[in-house]
């Protein structure tokens, strides 16, 4: 039977009949070979990242840190113990000493030593003993930056003008003045250092550490803050 034989009808009741078939199979095929790979690539990827936890030096960010607003305080009784890479760490803040007197039986990192008090003036509500060396390392670059910046319009206009002067003794004026100017035009090593730090004292070692049953010694898990969660809180701060 030939196309011809067909009625208007017939054709019609035959097109509607192949339009779903018409409309799936783009859908099958998108479906098939486009997402299902990409779904099965992208749970193949989630299976092999590991969301590893932040080094310990990153830990007990300062966001999470509270301050009770007592300046008389006593934190004498009040002690941490973190375990960290380098092993354990009673911690304790001296108001006499304005410094953070720690026992331990090894060598620790002062890096490590900063996120043991971060962790205690986070317990403790303290965060106004805490010198924060990042936060004010940034401010400092800032300061310097703005400050070469306004050295180096200085030292354009004053070229500018050196350039319509002329003869010996306008010569002999802008040599004196490059010689006398001792204008910051860049940052150095030595700007990259904070001039404020915490201080830490380091009283023996543990066992020599005779804490008292009195004493609220807080012991907690080391952060499990995770690799992601730290990148979020960090860009924070850019």
């Amino acid at each position: 039977m030939e196309i011809q034989d067909f009625n208007y009808g017939q054709l019609f009741f035959m097109t509607l009949g192949f339009l779903p078939v018409m409309t799936c199979l783009p859908c099958w095929v998108v479906a098939k070979f486009l997402y299902e790979p990409y779904v099965k690539k992208l749970e193949e990827t989630n299976r092999n990242t590991v969301d590893e936890p932040v080094p310990f030096e990153y830990q007990y960010p300062l966001d999470d840190s509270q301050n009770d607003g007592d300046p008389d305080r006593d934190y004498y009784n009040c002690i941490v113990l973190s375990n960290t890479p380098k092993g354990l760490v009673y911690m304790r803040y001296s108001k006499e000493e304005e410094g953070f007197e720690y026992w331990t039986d090894n060598a620790v990192d002062y890096k490590y030593l900063e996120a043991v008090a971060r962790k205690y003036v986070t317990i403790f509500s303290c965060r106004n003993i805490y010198i924060d060396r990042f936060t004010l390392l940034k401010e400092k670059i800032q300061i310097i930056k703005k400050r070469i910046d306004k050295n180096k319009l200085e030292e354009e206009s004053t070229e500018n003008t050196t350039e319509t002067e002329v003869g010996v003794f306008a010569s002999l004026k802008s040599y004196n003045k490059s010689a006398n100017k001792t204008e910051q035009t860049k940052i150095t090593r030595n700007d990259v250092v904070c001039d404020k730090a915490n201080k830490y004292l380091n009283r023996g070692k543990i066992k020599e550490a005779k804490f008292g049953k009195d004493k609220n010694i807080v012991e907690t898990p080391t952060s499990t803050m995770s690799f992601s969660s730290w990148k979020l809180w960090k860009s924070k701060d850019i």
